[in-house]
């Protein structure tokens, strides 16, 4: 049995998405504040997901 918090679950839009992966493949000129506001979630998070993207781990 899993003791602690659930893991979290983003329900993202289709934008949400393209902005993560242009900010990931570094297209954009939104800076990493400006995509945390964005998305609404924390900055180790949005680095979590960056790793995941980046490892293919990440189905998005």
């Amino acid at each position: 049995e899993v003791v602690g918090r659930k893991k979290a679950s983003h329900s993202f839009r289709k934008e949400d998405i393209e902005l993560l992966k242009n900010w990931i493949d570094k297209t954009t000129e939104l800076t990493t504040n400006q995509v945390l506001k964005a998305l609404d979630i924390s900055r180790p998070t949005l680095y979590k997901l960056k790793k995941e993207y980046l490892n293919g781990e990440l189905k998005i």
